[in-house]
């Protein structure tokens, strides 16, 4: 009875709102000033917001995403995206995101890989969690390239599946859109690391201001790098788990 939690990170509690009533409109913020190479950045998000109860069956649902970009030739700089959206009423659920993004042997390249993935899972039967998202950029031999490898992941429970869950699964394809829209932007990727970035914090800040009333489990703190239990609480909560490594 208990979510895993892979990779260190703070957990930042609050109490829960209404349901979800209406849709924020995402707009982008300025973009920020262009890196100077070599330079290989991850970044990694992942929100988390469940409740888990006592198992009540042994089925499992497992979900997995990853992308991957590399360089090795001057002037070039792929971009891969990748969405997935998974829903289900599973009591065992793993979830999996990663980003990959290599650059070397090369002068004026860069490399871009961006994992979004949504889960929803039902608040009334999830007893287990096991959340892994990662990202990895590296750059080698090379001169003013660039890479960036990006994962998010958003685990969110409901047992409004009729209403919250077709909203959440709106805007989350907005979001997805709009990452999809950076590929050609002639973005540098610092540029598209600040704005993918706030793309994602201002989704699970709506997320967070619109999340249902729960009761049932509350994280505690066991520290970074370690796994995150629940302890029985009749709190309603609200996870958030967000690591950025550079």
């Amino acid at each position: 009875m208990s979510v895993k939690i892979r990779g260190g990170a703070s957990w930042l509690r609050g109490g829960a709102v209404a349901a979800l009533a209406m849709i924020v409109p995402l707009a982008i913020p300025a973009a920020a000033s262009a890196g100077v190479g070599p330079t290989a950045t991850s970044n990694s998000i992942q929100y988390v917001s469940v409740t888990v109860h006592p198992p009540s069956g042994s089925q499992t649902a497992e979900f997995d995403n990853s992308v991957s970009a590399a360089s090795a030739a001057d002037r070039r700089a792929p971009f891969n995206f990748d969405f997935k959206l998974a829903v289900t009423g599973a009591p065992l659920v793993d979830a999996n995101n990663y980003a990959e993004a290599h650059v070397n042997s090369c002068r004026d390249c860069a490399a871009t890989a961006i994992a979004f993935q949504v889960v929803l899972v039902s608040k009334d039967t999830l007893a287990k969690l096991e959340a892994t998202d990662s990202a990895l950029a590296t750059t080698g031999n090379c001169t003013t390239c660039n890479s960036l490898a990006e994962a998010f992941q958003v685990v969110y429970a409901t047992d409004q599946w009729s209403t919250v869950s077709a909203v959440v699964q709106f805007v989350a394809g907005e979001v997805a859109s709009q990452l999809r829209m950076l590929q050609n932007s002639g973005l540098s990727t610092g540029q598209i690391q600040a704005r993918s970035t706030w793309l994602i914090n201002n989704f699970v800040s709506w997320l967070q201001s619109s999340s249902e009333e729960s009761t049932g489990q509350s994280p505690e703190i066991n520290g970074a790098g370690q796994t995150a239990l629940l302890t029985g609480s009749a709190q309603p909560y609200i996870g958030l788990l967000s690591t950025i490594q550079h």
